[in-house]
């Protein structure tokens, strides 16, 4: 279906399905929740319309940037939101190109299709990603149990401690 497609309609593709999956979330929210995010809804709806309207130009380069994350929605919304100000998507696309470390902020698509691969393509990217976290949180409390058990309070006093996790790889820290 998106092998035909030229980058900028496959982000318009992307940023609708983002939004639909988005008003979707909210309007299974609770009305306190979609009250607190007020602002939030209006920074993605309006960063919405601007990104879907159909006189949108965007260089190559800042398509394929935004093409790189699971979410361009979100990733321009936010960057309109956190300044509490309206602003134009050209200009939030160009802070968001010149921002660093947005890889470790936001999930991006290589990472989502990993994360699928690993629990299974009917679990949505965020589901995944949840899961991820969790199994993160379990390994770091074993981690903590094997610490106490050699009496180590203070990660700083070992060099390293080998572990072997659920896939029988082996790891350090």
């Amino acid at each position: 279906m998106g092998k035909n497609l030229t980058p900028i309609a496959l982000l318009k593709n992307r940023v609708e399905q983002n939004f639909a999956d988005f008003k979707a979330e909210m309007l299974m929210s609770s009305e306190e929740n979609i009250f607190e995010n007020a602002h939030r809804i209006a920074a993605v709806t309006d960063t919405f319309e601007q990104l879907a309207d159909s006189n949108l130009y965007l260089h190559d380069e800042d398509v394929a940037f935004l093409l790189k994350f699971y979410n361009p929605l979100e990733l321009v919304a936010d960057f309109i939101n956190e300044r509490a100000v309206e602003e134009d998507v050209d200009d939030a696309i160009e802070e968001v190109i010149n921002t660093e470390g947005l890889e470790e902020r936001y999930l991006t698509i290589d990472f989502a299709e990993e994360l699928l691969k690993k629990h299974g393509k009917d679990v949505c990217p965020k589901t995944a990603l949840l899961l991820e976290t969790i199994e993160v949180g379990e390994r770091y409390m074993q981690l903590m149990k094997l610490s106490e058990l050699f009496n180590v309070d203070d990660f700083d006093q070992c060099d390293f401690f080998i572990f072997t996790g659920d896939d029988d790889k082996e790891g350090c820290f």
